[in-house]
């Protein structure tokens, strides 16, 4: 009679290891994938929340310049037509300071969400990435600035002599306009970049669960057979 009772002891251990070994590995596997999924919910926050809007002003910058491009362009033209039309001079000038008004506003738009974001990273590594869009958005407002003054000055230039050369203007013209089309795409390129980067941490991060998921269960069903 005697004899059942260790038996039964080794037994209860057993189950009792099993069932301690088994819980274990579930708060392991928790907290492991509840930190996992918290960080794939900062990517995805961070991209909804900073990266997207960002872009979409940086886009916006960029489609607001072109036409500002297109009205400096029609306005040489309008020059070297006689007799001027003043009034459509002054229409289409009017135009080339509104589009540079909007640059202004979707710039500084793009910059107060940039810095927003950094302020409010969770993350290191997404903080040092939107650190490196600021001077970028500086530049881009420099050449900017620069594309505008030239063509105010252009605009003086015209009125004080109607006989001024319009090829080496427009000449200018493609200089500023490629040196700010540069600065745009090398911060699309970096936004692209950032969200790529950001979506391919977060499809990481879910395998990683999926994966020690998918090893407790074969580690849990060993254990129980």
């Amino acid at each position: 009679m005697t004899s059942g009772k260790p038996y039964e002891i080794s037994i209860s251990l057993k189950i009792f290891g099993i069932a301690t070994s088994m819980l274990g590995l579930l708060i392991v596997m928790v907290c492991f994938s509840s930190n996992r999924l918290r960080r794939v919910n900062l990517e995805i926050t961070a991209l909804a929340e900073s990266i997207i809007p960002i872009s979409d002003r940086v886009a916006q910058v960029g489609i607001h310049a072109l036409e500002q491009e297109l009205y400096f362009e029609r306005i040489l033209k309008l020059y070297e037509i006689e007799p001027l039309n003043r009034a459509q001079i002054a229409r289409e000038k009017a135009q080339f300071e509104q589009q540079g008004n909007r640059v202004d506003q979707k710039l500084a738009a793009a910059v107060q969400l940039t810095q927003k974001a950094i302020a409010h990273a969770k993350i290191t590594a997404n903080e040092q990435e939107l650190a490196q869009i600021m001077p970028m958005l500086a530049q881009i407002k420099k050449k900017h600035q620069e594309f505008h003054d030239y063509g105010t000055t252009v605009f003086k230039q015209l009125e004080a002599d109607k006989s001024a050369a319009a090829p080496q203007l427009e000449a200018g013209l493609k200089v500023k306009e490629r040196q700010f089309n540069q600065e745009i795409a090398a911060i699309v390129i970096k936004l692209e970049d950032f969200t790529t980067t950001a979506a391919h941490k977060g499809q990481n991060h879910q395998q990683q669960v999926q994966q020690l998921s998918l090893l407790v269960s074969i580690f849990t069903t060993g254990f129980g057979l």
